[in-house]
């Protein structure tokens, strides 16, 4: 038996992943994962797995869906999960993709009008200005290696030049995406009022009624939403319910396993 034949079906890596998160990652992920493996194939091996199939089940996915930048972080992890068990050697991750935009006057990003404000909460406009002049100072390293790679006149496939200028490619096309974002960027006011009121940016700590397990969120945008971080976006039906709600009061979410109730304990800001 050849080391493909031996390897386990994409369905049951799937599971294994899941099982590795935490359990309030669980219910975010496991959608984006089994809408993969069923577009797939449950009994496919990892390694048969292409980078165009990544790429076209990607791009099927809607530009105008507002949780695509969270489904599409949640597919890149299951890709390098499948690497870093060491069932596929591409690098197959970096073949995750939205579908550009017809519009032209809209970003690639979300697809939204490239007029209209994009809210961040502070600790993420810093996040991205740190990201942005990090890959500024990384961008001459990069060039200096295609160069040395050019120099070498090694002109394989998956050569040292190929990779060194698919590195600049990426690096260049993030660098202009922040620059976008951040052109663009109004950085969501924190309530500080006495009667302080849930709203971007915000750290919200939950108490589950009926367990008295306790939760601890923080309410971003779409953008910015991290659900295996305990980020979660004012337009997910968690962030719904609580945007506008004051600390004492009691929250309804309807979830697959039946109806979740929660008091909210206290408000808090980011920064604070």
């Amino acid at each position: 038996m050849t080391a493909k034949e031996a390897q386990p079906a994409l369905a049951e890596v799937a599971n294994r992943f899941l099982l590795s998160l935490e359990s309030n990652q669980t219910n975010v992920a496991s959608l984006t994962i089994n809408s993969f493996i069923r577009w797939c194939g449950p009994q496919r091996k990892p390694s048969s797995l292409t980078p165009a199939e990544i790429a076209r089940f990607s791009q099927q996915l809607p530009p105008t869906d507002i949780e695509l930048p969270q489904k599409m972080d949640t597919l890149r992890a299951f890709l390098v999960y499948i690497k870093s068990s060491k069932l596929s050697t591409g690098n197959l991750a970096a073949h995750v993709k939205p579908r550009k935009c017809k519009n032209p006057r809209t970003t690639s990003a979300n697809c939204r009008p490239s007029k209209e404000p994009v809210y961040l909460t502070p600790e993420g406009y810093d996040s991205l200005k740190e990201e942005l002049e990090v890959l500024k100072a990384k961008k001459p390293v990069i060039i200096k290696a295609v160069q040395t790679a050019a120099a070498d006149k090694d002109f394989r496939e998956n050569s040292p030049l190929a990779a060194a200028k698919e590195e600049l490619g990426h690096v260049e096309g993030r660098i202009s995406e922040l620059e976008e974002t951040l052109k663009l960027a109004k950085v969501a006011q924190q309530d500080t009022g006495e009667r302080k009121q849930v709203g971007i940016g915000n750290r919200v700590n939950l108490k589950e009624v009926t367990t008295g397990e306790k939760t601890c969120y923080t309410i971003v945008t779409t953008r910015e939403a991290r659900p295996f971080n305990g980020k979660i976006s004012d337009s997910s039906p968690l962030g719904k319910a609580l945007v506008g709600k004051s600390t004492g009061e009691l929250i309804e979410i309807t979830a697959p396993a039946g109806k979740i109730c929660y008091i909210i304990e206290s408000i808090g800001n980011t920064g604070s």
